[in-house]
């Protein structure tokens, strides 16, 4: 991968995030920071899946994925110039160990990503299956017997083709950066919605122990060296 495809990648990933920040703040009292950043980031992307298969009725193809961009990112400069929010409430001094425990799960959960998901069995097959949603086929259908449509578990696949194709960034690395986004996101949200004024050190595990085992990955694999997601495809 070159450069600009990472470049390309934070500045897109990045676009729905604070597509999904600014449509999180309206529609949710919501004003801590430690929520709203995950759940816009969640939302952001989950808004954008949607657009894609809703424009994919009239146009298929590269061009879908560009105007679904420009729709949610339109959208979302509206909304922001003409509604207004509440502030936003940042922790106290006394949260630093549930930051401390949040950078330390940020690096855990990117070294868990880069060691073996994207190379699985059932990320070959989101690659196959976002391969052909990219090329312009809508309702997806199945690459090795055409004759079907794909219709379990197709919004990663979905979002995975088009993000290769505005970013030409290789399908390991993207599906490995948006597994720890999820991961880290679900991990976040849970953490701070424990309502334990002091916990145990072994408490900090279990969200993302529990962020694991819901999304599918049925294991808690310790990380044997520290890597970064998977760069080349």
């Amino acid at each position: 991968m070159h450069f600009t495809s990472y470049l390309i990648t934070f500045l897109f990933i990045s676009s729905l995030c604070w597509c999904g920040w600014v449509f999180i703040r309206r529609v949710t009292s919501e004003n801590r920071i430690q929520v709203l950043l995950p759940s816009g980031m969640i939302l952001g992307i989950n808004c954008y899946i949607f657009l894609i298969n809703l424009v994919a009725h009239l146009i298929k193809g590269p061009a879908n994925f560009y105007i679904s961009l420009i729709i949610l990112l339109t959208g979302a400069f509206f909304i922001k110039k003409y509604t207004k929010t509440d502030p936003i409430y940042f922790p106290e001094k006394k949260s630093f160990a549930l930051w401390g425990s949040t950078l330390t799960w940020f690096i855990f959960l990117l070294t868990i990503t880069a060691s073996g998901p994207a190379i699985s069995a059932d990320s070959f097959t989101h690659y196959a299956l976002g391969s052909v949603f990219a090329r312009g086929d809508y309702p997806i259908h199945l690459p090795w017997q055409p004759d079907y449509l794909a219709n379990y578990h197709i919004g990663f696949a979905e979002l995975l083709g088009a993000t290769r194709a505005i970013t030409h960034a290789h399908y390991h690395f993207l599906f490995a950066l948006f597994e720890f986004i999820i991961l880290f996101c679900l991990s976040l949200i849970l953490t701070w919605f424990l309502k334990v004024k002091r916990m145990p050190l072994l408490m900090y595990f279990v969200p993302s122990a529990f962020g694991l085992i819901s999304v599918g990955s049925i294991w808690l694999a310790w990380p044997i060296n520290l890597e970064l997601p998977n760069f080349n495809g």
